[in-house]
C-alpha cells in the first residue's frame, strides 16, 4: 500500500503559512491558507511562521474532535508494524497511529470499545491488530478498520502469518486462525487450566509460541501444537529474524534456536521481562523497559534512548526494525525512530504533563502546567504547541477577550497572574495562602474566590482589592451576571453579592459540594460532588438536580448557546441547565473546558493531561522543495478525512492548477508544475472550489 502522488488527505484546515520574503509578507497576510515559495532551485526547509488560524465549527458541534496535545497519542503503544513502506502503531484506548515515513505520525479514530490492542501484522496485503476483550481488527488501507468476530473475549497478545493463514494467540490458551484475515475460527478454547500465551513468530514453515510458565511450542497450521522447550518461567516474547528465533525469559535471560525446537540460553540482561526483539543491521535489540541491543546474543548494554517513563521500570514496550530504520514505542505515547541504533528522535509532539487548567484567549490556546517547572503551553493553530515559562499554579483561566486571567498559588502564596496575550505574564502579589479557585468577569470588572471564604475583585484585572465573607469554607467557583455575582463551593451554601465586597449567604438546595458555576440564558447553573447542579434565576432561590452519585462535574461554562459540563464521565450540554444531554462523541473524564470562537477545548483529568479541540484539525504545510525535473513539491501533514484541493499562483490573484487530495494517511507531498521566480500555494476545501 504505497503512498500515491499526488493523493493525499486532509482534515485541518485555515492555517496559512509565510516564506521569509519580506516583500511578500503583506500580501501573504491578506491570503487565507497560502504559502509562498522562494525562486526555482533553491531549498526551503521550513515555511517559517503559522501566521493565523481559523476554528470551523459545524451544526453537529459535539460530534467532531481531535486530541491537539500531545500527538498523535497519549496512550501505551504495544506494537509497530510495517508494509514496507507505511508504519502503523497500537496501543490502549483503540489508539492506532499511522506514518508514511516513521517520523510523521497521524492518529486515525480509534478502534470501537477502546480495546487495548497488544499486536498488530501486515501481511498477505492486510493489516491485522488484535487485543483485549478478544478484539481482532482488520483494514487494507490503515485507516479504515473493521472489527471481527473472535470466538472470544480473552485478551490476544501475539498476530503472525505463515503457511497461508493468520493465527493469533492470547489468555488462557486462546488460539484463533483464519485464511483472509476477516473470518476467524477458534483453534484452542480457552480456559483457567490452561497458560496464556504471550508470544508468536513464523519462520522456517513454522508457529513458535511462548508464554506464561516457560514453555515454548512449535506448529505448522495452528492446530495441531508441540512443546518443544520449558525455560522454567515467562516467556513474553519469541522473534524470529530470518534465520534464529529468539525467546525472552523473565529476568532478562535470552534463548535462541535455529529451528524452533533446539533451544540455548545465550546470555541475558538485567530487566523483568523482555516485551519484543528486534534485528537491525547485525545488532539485536530488546526492548524490557529500557532498550538493550547485543552483536553476538551473549553481552546486552542498554542503550539511551530519552524515551519518557513515569518510573524506574522504564517506558519502552517495544522494538521494530525494517530496511535500517529502528522503531520503539511505549509508555505515554512513545514513537522513536532511529537510523543507526544510537541516536534517537522522538516523534510523539508534546511530552506528558500534568495540566492545570486550558483557556482559549482569540485563537490562541493557554495551557499552564502542574509540572515542577511550572510551564505555559501556547498553540496559535491547536497544533505547535510552545513551552513557555509562567511560575504559578493555575487553578482556573479565564479570557474576556481582553485579558488573560489565572488564579491559583505561587510557591506557598495566592497568585493572579494577568496577561493580554498569554505570553507574557504579570503576577500579582497576594498576601492571602488559602489557596485561588475560582475567577470571572463581572459587570463591575473582576472577581476571585478561594479558601478561607477569601475574595478578590478588580475593576481592571491589575489592582485586586481583598475582600472575604466572614464565616465561609473554601470557595470553589464564581460566575457574574448582569447584576449579580454568585460564589459556590460548601456543601449547603451559596453566597451572592452586587458589588463583590458585601455578600449574602443563601440556601444551595444541596448537601454536596459545588465546584464551579456558570451565567447564561438568564441564569445561573452551578455544579459539582455527586452530580449535583443547581440552578437560579437570581442567584438567591435555587433548584437542584442529580445527573448521577458516581458523577463529579468539575467544571461548567456557558457558550455557543448551551451550558457545557466537563465531568469525570460524559461532557454533557444543556440548553437551561435543566435538561442534560451526554455528549458520548466528546472527550470524558475531564477536569477543564474552555470555549471561544465557537470552539472548545477539554483538559482531560487524567495524571498526563490530554487537550482535545472541537472541530477539524489544521492543514499544515510543512515544508517546500525543488527537485532536479524543476517540480514544487509541498509537504504536508493533516489528519484523515476530507478531500482538498491544492492550488498555485503566480500573483495571488489568478489560480489553477488545482490537484485534489485524498491520501487518508494524513502526511505526503505533491508535485507542482514550475511557477516562475515566485509563486504561491494555497489549500482550498472542495466545497468552496467554483
Amino acid at each position: 500500500m504505497k503512498l500515491q502522488k499526488p493523493v493525499l488527505s486532509f482534515r485541518r484546515l485555515s492555517v496559512f503559512c509565510e516564506c521569509a520574503l519580506p516583500r511578500l509578507k503583506t500580501l501573504a497576510q491578506r491570503l487565507s491558507n497560502v504559502c509562498c515559495t522562494k525562486p526555482l532551485g533553491l531549498l526551503l526547509a521550513t515555511l517559517a511562521t503559522t501566521l493565523s488560524f481559523t476554528f470551523s465549527l459545524a451544526a453537529g458541534q459535539m460530534d467532531l474532535w481531535h486530541q491537539a496535545y500531545p500527538r498523535p497519542t497519549d496512550q501505551n503503544i504495544w506494537d509497530i508494524a510495517t508494509d514496507g513502506t507505511n508504519w502503523v502503531a497500537v496501543g490502549a484506548g483503540g489508539a492506532i497511529v499511522v506514518s508514511p515515513d516513521a517520523t510523521n505520525w497521524a492518529a486515525v479514530d480509534p478502534v470501537p470499545t477502546y480495546p487495548i490492542l497488544k499486536a498488530v501484522l501486515f501481511a498477505a496485503n492486510r493489516w491485522v491488530a488484535v487485543g483485549s476483550g478478544g478484539a481482532i481488527v482488520t483494514s487494507t488501507n490503515a485507516v479504515d478498520w473493521v472489527k471481527c468476530p473472535s470466538g472470544t473475549t480473552e485478551t490476544y497478545y501475539g498476530v503472525s502469518y505463515g503457511n497461508g493463514r493468520f493465527l493469533t494467540v492470547g489468555s488462557y490458551g486462546a488460539i484463533a486462525s483464519s485464511t483472509n484475515g476477516i473470518d476467524w475460527q477458534l483453534e484452542s478454547i480457552p480456559n483457567s487450566f490452561k497458560p496464556s500465551l504471550l508470544g508468536l513468530a513464523f519462520g522456517k514453515g513454522i508457529f513458535v509460541t511462548s508464554g506464561l510458565g516457560g514453555v515454548l511450542q512449535t506448529s505448522a497450521d495452528g492446530v495441531s501444537w508441540a512443546q518443544t522447550f520449558s525455560a522454567g518461567h515467562d516467556i513474553h516474547a519469541v522473534y524470529f529474524d530470518g534465520d534464529l528465533f529468539l525467546a525472552g525469559r523473565y529476568n532478562g535471560l535470552v534463548y535462541a534456536s535455529a529451528d524452533g525446537t533446539n533451544w540455548t540460553h545465550t546470555g541475558g540482561f538485567s530487566a523483568t521481562y523482555a516485551y519484543r526483539f528486534a534485528k537491525s543491521n547485525g545488532t539485536w535489540f530488546s526492548a524490557a523497559g529500557y532498550l538493550w541491543q547485543s552483536t553476538d546474543l551473549t553481552n546486552w548494554t542498554s542503550v539511551p534512548t530519552d524515551a519518557f517513563s513515569s518510573s524506574s521500570s522504564g517506558g519502552t514496550y517495544n522494538v521494530t526494525a525494517f530496511g535500517g530504520t529502528l522503531l520503539i514505542t511505549g509508555e505515554e505515547g512513545n514513537l522513536l525512530v532511529s537510523t543507526d541504533g544510537t541516536n534517537f528522535l522522538q516523534c510523539r509532539q508534546g511530552r506528558p504533563l500534568p495540566l492545570a487548567s486550558v483557556v482559549r484567549h482569540g485563537n490562541r490556546l493557554i495551557v499552564p502546567s502542574l509540572s515542577a517547572d511550572r510551564l505555559v503551553l501556547t498553540s496559535e493553530d491547536g497544533w505547535n504547541w510552545t513551552e513557555r515559562p509562567f511560575g504559578a499554579t493555575a487553578n482556573q483561566s479565564i479570557s474576556d477577550g481582553q485579558l488573560v486571567i489565572t488564579v491559583g498559588t505561587r510557591g506557598s502564596s495566592d497568585d493572579i497572574s494577568v496577561s493580554t496575550n498569554g505570553i507574557d505574564w504579570k503576577p500579582i502579589s497576594l498576601r492571602s495562602r488559602s489557596g485561588l479557585y475560582g475567577v470571572t468577569s463581572t459587570s463591575f470588572g473582576y472577581a476571585a474566590v478561594g479558601g478561607g471564604g477569601v475574595v478578590y475583585t478588580s475593576s481592571d484585572g491589575t489592582h485586586w482589592t481583598s475582600n472575604a465573607i466572614p464565616g465561609a469554607p473554601a470557595l470553589k467557583g464564581v460566575a457574574g451576571g448582569p447584576t449579580r455575582i454568585v460564589a459556590v463551593g460548601p456543601p449547603g451554601t451559596n453566597y451572592f453579592s452586587s458589588d463583590g465586597a458585601q455578600w449574602t449567604a443563601t440556601p444551595s438546595s444541596t448537601t454536596n459540594q459545588l465546584l464551579s458555576v456558570a451565567f447564561g440564558a438568564g441564569r445561573f447553573v452551578a455544579a459539582g460532588a455527586r452530580g449535583t447542579v443547581a440552578r437560579s434565576d437570581d442567584g438567591a432561590a435555587w433548584q437542584s438536580t442529580f445527573l448521577g452519585s458516581a458523577l463529579t462535574i468539575k467544571r461548567v461554562i456557558f457558550a455557543n448557546n448551551q451550558f457545557v459540563a466537563a465531568t469525570t464521565g460524559n461532557t454533557l450540554t444543556s440548553p437551561d441547565g435543566t435538561s442534560w444531554t451526554a455528549e458520548t462523541n466528546a472527550p470524558s473524564n475531564l477536569k477543564d473546558i474552555s470555549c471561544a470562537q465557537g470552539a472548545f477545548a477539554t483538559l482531560s483529568a487524567s495524571t498526563y493531561s490530554t487537550v482535545n479541540i472541537s472541530g477539524k484539525v489544521p492543514l499544515l504545510l510543512t515544508g517546500l522543495t525543488y527537485g532536479d525535473d524543476d517540480l514544487s513539491r509541498i509537504r504536508t501533514s493533516s489528519g484523515v478525512g476530507e478531500v482538498y484541493a491544492l492550488e498555485s499562483s503566480p500573483d495571488a490573484k489568478t489560480w489553477g492548477n488545482a490537484i485534489l487530495m485524498t491520501n487518508a494517511l494524513g502526511y505526503g507531498s505533491v508535485a507542482m508544475p514550475p511557477l516562475g521566480p515566485v509563486g504561491l500555494f494555497r489549500m482550498r476545501a472542495t466545497s468552496s472550489l467554483p
